[in-house]
Parts: structure tokens; sequence; C-alpha cells
């Protein structure tokens, strides 16, 4: 690595991060102007069919976007370049893959002894990413895809971003 390097990738770090924070910002006070509905009070499929989700495309894209900046600050902390970072090929917007390759180069969530916990974690982020690295939430294309209501995963979205935090933290001397 040349000597400038160091302090440019530092600075994507970093930008990406405090990104990725803002973003995270907007989708929990959509969260909070608009709460999802309560499902453990839905007695029936009709009563599931009435349920409003106000801007839940938009709550969702705020948080899909807040990981995937997140995730790509990671891996560019972990030595993954920022060529490979922007190539569509490799990471594009695909929330999953930068959550695989995060995972592989050390992000760990929960604890090795917590396997259902991490399966339920990459479970929901695949769902949310079916619609987001599609641009389906963007655009409103017609797709198959779910939408994970955004509040329902908001504590494990935290944690990832302390995780993450931490480790910027750690590999920056700050």
């Amino acid at each position: 690595m040349r000597r400038n390097e160091l302090p440019n990738k530092i600075k994507y770090v970093k930008n990406f991060f405090n990104l990725a924070q803002e973003y995270l910002k907007a989708s929990k006070t959509l969260n909070k102007q608009f709460p999802d509905p309560d499902l453990n009070k839905v007695n029936s499929i009709d009563e599931l069919r009435e349920l409003k989700y106000p801007l839940l495309n938009v709550r969702a894209f705020l948080l899909g976007h807040a990981l995937e900046l997140a995730l790509k600050s990671f891996l560019l902390n972990s030595g993954i370049s920022l060529a490979d970072i922007r190539n569509r090929h490799k990471f594009g917007h695909d929330i999953l893959k930068c959550y695989d390759s995060a995972r592989e180069k050390g992000l760990n969530i929960f604890e090795a002894n917590k396997e259902t916990e991490n399966s339920n974690l990459r479970f929901t982020i695949k769902e949310l990413n079916s619609g987001y690295c599609k641009k389906a939430l963007e655009y409103c294309i017609k797709s198959n895809y779910f939408v994970p209501l955004p509040s329902y995963f908001e504590a494990e979205v935290d944690t990832i971003f302390e995780k993450i935090e931490a480790k910027i933290k750690e590999n920056t001397y700050e």
C-alpha cells in the first residue's frame, strides 16, 4: 500500500459509515412517525390485508441503504479495495453479498452459539435485499419481493452498526 492510500482509505471508511448513520437516523425518524402495526393483534388474514403500512418502501429503502453503506465501510476497513466495493459484479447494491462477505471477514453480530439469531438475521436481510438490490423499493417495480417491517429488526441493525463502529475505531486508532 502506498503512503497516501491509507489516509484515503480511512477517509472512505469514515465517510461510508457516517453516511450510513445518516440514512439509519432518517429510517428511525420515519419509523417513529409512521409505526408499523402490531402484528400480534391481528386475528385473521382479512385483518392483515386491511393493515396500512405508511411509507413502507421508503423506510425499507433507507434502512437498506444504511445497511449497504455500513457493511461496505466494514469491508473497506477489512482490506477490500474501493474498486472492488464499487464493482457492481462483486457487490453492487446487494446487501446480502455485503453481509456474507463481512461475516467472512470477521463481523460477528451474535455469539457463535446463537446460530438461530444469526440465521434469522440473514433471512431478514435476504428478504429486504430481494426488493432493495433490484431497485424495486426505489422505483415501485412490480417484482416478487417481500418487504420486512423495518421496525421489527431495528435492534439487530443497531447491533450491526455498533459492531462495525467498534471495528472501525479499532483500525483507525480513534
